[in-house]
């Protein structure tokens, strides 16, 4: 076939109480072909916040009384069609602004945004396969001084491999 039907979902996450920006009701989702280095936008489109959800921390160890915190899911879900490419990836990207102000290492943290990326190389346009799922979710509440030990391991269906590397967040909005 010369066309795959693709189901996306995007969870953003949001400091309740520590400032920042609600979620977007509509965000504006772009889609670019190419490579990372040159490619072109080939679409945008406006996509409805279909949930929204209040996390429950699990406190650690560490804490004997749960400190006032709150974290808040926004899901967004769609679907594209989208043509097969042998040479080019697709990029689906969103962009917001603000992060929100008690974050300590970052100066202005109200005026920085964010960009969230995905690439569909054109080996994964021809799998048909699914997304792999994270096993755990992370701590909301971690502790002073006490090592972080979390395992970020994921799963996928499919039986493939997994590999993860460090890079620099992307800025936006």
């Amino acid at each position: 076939p010369d066309s795959n039907r693709y189901r996306f979902t995007m969870k953003i996450y949001r400091d309740c109480i520590g400032g920042g920006a609600n979620f977007d009701n509509q965000a504006r989702i772009a889609i670019y072909r190419g490579t990372y280095a040159n490619n072109t936008r080939i679409t945008q489109f406006p996509v409805l916040i279909s949930e929204t959800e209040f996390l429950v921390p699990v406190p650690p160890p560490c804490v004997s009384s749960l400190p006032n915190v709150c974290v808040e899911e926004g899901i967004y879900t769609f679907e594209r069609t989208l043509k097969v490419m042998q040479n080019d990836s697709y990029f689906i990207v969103y962009q917001r602004c603000c992060r929100n102000e008690t974050i300590s290492n970052i100066v202005s943290p109200g005026d920085i945004g964010a960009t969230f990326m995905v690439e569909l190389t054109p080996a994964a346009q021809q799998l048909k396969n699914s997304s792999p799922t994270f096993n755990t979710f992370p701590p909301i509440i971690i502790c002073k001084d006490i090592p972080l030990n979390f395992d970020h391991s994921a799963t996928d269906k499919d039986g493939d491999q997994i590999f993860y590397r460090f890079c620099s967040p992307l800025a936006g909005g």
